[in-house]
């Protein structure tokens, strides 16, 4: 998991833009909403540590519906938010979803849903890239009062401490049971560790780790017979390796870095990696 870069721009520009591809009365509704919605964006951007404590604005029924309206049906200019929202991370992050760091990101997650502040549908700063999965399990879910439920990727300070964790249980199968878990660092206020926590809940992230846990193991496990066959101290170095560059890349929280760690622990799986 690592932070995201925000996509900066003329926020109410992309508004006008997307408002002047509707027709009829709901850009009519749109016009009259400009002003509110400019105000929106202000408190937003000044509150952009505090998100959880954002009220939503009431609307009419068609007001509403106008501003979603503006979201759910692609334009030209909405696609060319999406695209520029992608364009401004990172190589080797802008294909995969940081809320989980599994799948890939074909879709956005409204941060400060869309359902309760239709406002912010096309604001790029509220628009998160991630997977399906995780936009669908997020939905409406932003607050329960005292903090945001998930890590804004954008805005939040994400833990450089490890707080993921990864047991491999075996059995009589080489095939091990995989089990992640939290575990609170000594170098972590409690507070942030709950946040964490908060983050891999609301997602069900640990239960997900789990289901693809296998490949990966199954994956390391091939490529360590053919770098290293029968060398026991060459796999655990190859092993460390792949836990530095996992590291660099994605994160001490990355769900790779927590087996690979795992793995060049067990001896179970060592010995499993060699040829009989």
């Amino acid at each position: 998991m690592k932070r995201l870069n925000p996509h900066l721009c003329n926020y109410m520009e992309v508004f006008d833009s997307i408002r002047s591809k509707k027709k009829g009365r709901r850009r009519q509704i749109l016009r009259n909403l400009r002003r509110t919605v400019s105000e929106r964006y202000s408190g937003y951007v000044a509150r952009t540590d505090t998100l959880h404590m954002v009220q939503p604005q009431i609307y009419g029924k068609g007001k509403k519906a106008a501003l979603r309206h503006c979201y759910d049906v692609e334009t030209t200019p909405l696609s060319k938010l999406k695209s520029d929202i992608k364009k401004a991370q990172a190589a080797e992050l802008a294909g995969l979803c940081q809320y989980c760091g599994v799948d890939s990101t074909p879709t956005f997650d409204h941060f400060l849903p869309k359902e309760i502040f239709p406002e912010f549908s096309v604001l790029a700063i509220n628009l998160i890239p991630c997977c399906y999965e995780c936009n669908q399990v997020k939905r409406a879910k932003w607050t329960n009062g005292s903090h945001c439920l998930v890590f804004n990727l954008y805005f939040d300070q994400l833990p450089t401490e490890r707080v993921l964790y990864c047991r491999l249980n075996y059995s009589t199968t080489s095939i091990p049971q995989v089990e992640f878990y939290l575990n609170e660092p000594a170098g972590l206020a409690a507070a942030d560790f709950q946040r964490a926590k908060s983050h891999y809940t609301t997602l069900g992230l640990l239960s997900k780790f789990n289901r693809c846990a296998n490949t990966f193991i199954s994956e390391t496990r091939n490529e360590l017979r053919q770098l290293a066959p029968n060398s026991r101290s060459v796999m655990i170095s190859l092993l460390r390796g792949k836990v530095s560059n996992l590291v660099m890349t994605f994160g001490e929280n990355y769900w790779k870095v927590a087996i690979a760690e795992a793995m060049h622990t067990s001896s179970e799986f060592l010995s499993s990696c060699e040829n009989p």
